[in-house]
């Protein structure tokens, strides 16, 4: 089926969308019973991505966290929905959806890379999902045309505290993994179109 035939169609059950998802050659997300075609990311989008991925990796090294990238799916029960975050930290045991090996329900941190095409949900509507997950403390939004992120941190049930970081040079602050990453670590190796004047 190709991917307009998917998104035309009404609904589809979790279980069809994880059996199509296991043929597919492109990747999908699911939002109660729609299938989401997920936009091809640029090289910018990957660079940014493995950096911090990478740097997650080496600050929370010798720790119980452990770090994935955009290929771990996460599975919301409560809004009916999977997503495959750019990266995302779980500390302590993992736990696993549905009798699966590939479906992360309990993640402490979520990093979503900002495109033109997904910023509104991942601001929105999937911010609202994640925050059903009870392991869920911190999210991290990350600008590609700028040096910019913005970052929640959970206070409370309901209440979440949002930092913006654009200092170069600034140690965004994890505090959910006792760790932080520097600003301009995430944004090594990318060129940013000079702005016109």
């Amino acid at each position: 089926m190709t991917t307009d035939v998917l998104e035309q169609q009404q609904t589809y059950s979790a279980e069809d969308y994880l059996a199509m998802e296991e043929a597919a050659l492109e990747k999908h997300e699911y939002r109660n019973g729609k299938i989401i075609t997920m936009p091809g990311g640029t090289a910018t989008h990957n660079i940014i991505a493995v950096n911090i991925t990478t740097a997650l990796k080496i600050a929370l090294k010798e720790t119980s966290c452990r770090v994935f990238n955009a290929d771990m799916r996460i599975w919301i029960a409560d809004a009916n929905r999977f997503t495959y975050p750019d990266a995302m930290v779980v500390c302590g045991a993992l736990e696993f959806g549905l009798g699966r090996q590939d479906l992360i329900t309990n993640p402490t941190l979520i990093v979503e890379v900002l495109s033109e095409s997904t910023k509104s949900d991942d601001r929105g509507e999937k911010f609202d999902d994640y925050r059903t997950l009870k392991s869920f403390q911190e999210y991290v939004l990350v600008h590609q045309k700028e040096k910019r992120v913005e970052k929640y941190h959970k206070l409370e049930a309901e209440r979440w505290m949002l930092e913006i970081y654009t200092d170069p040079k600034r140690e965004i602050a994890l505090r959910s993994l006792n760790a932080s990453l520097i600003l301009n670590d995430c944004y090594d190796g990318v060129e940013f179109e000079e702005k016109a004047m």
